[in-house]
């Protein structure tokens, strides 16, 4: 089995989650970047609003299901 059949398959995988949320935090935090330096922000509030803007991303594009619970058998 090929890695990319083995990526394709399981999407919701514990790498794929991972390097998901790495892209959305880095594409988040350039957004947030630019468009606070474009309006004119000191660097360090556009590195705090470059934080927020990527945490934001990441939480947005996140699996939001619940755990499924396992049945207890007594």
């Amino acid at each position: 089995m090929s890695v990319l059949k083995y990526f394709k398959a399981k999407k919701n995988c514990v790498l794929c989650r991972f390097t998901r949320s790495l892209t959305f935090s880095a594409i988040g935090a350039w957004i947030g970047y630019a468009v606070s330096t474009h309006f004119g922000a000191p660097q360090l509030d556009a590195v705090i609003y470059s934080f927020f803007t990527a945490l934001a991303l990441v939480l947005l594009t996140t699996d939001k299901q619940p755990p499924r619970r396992r049945k207890r058998h007594l």
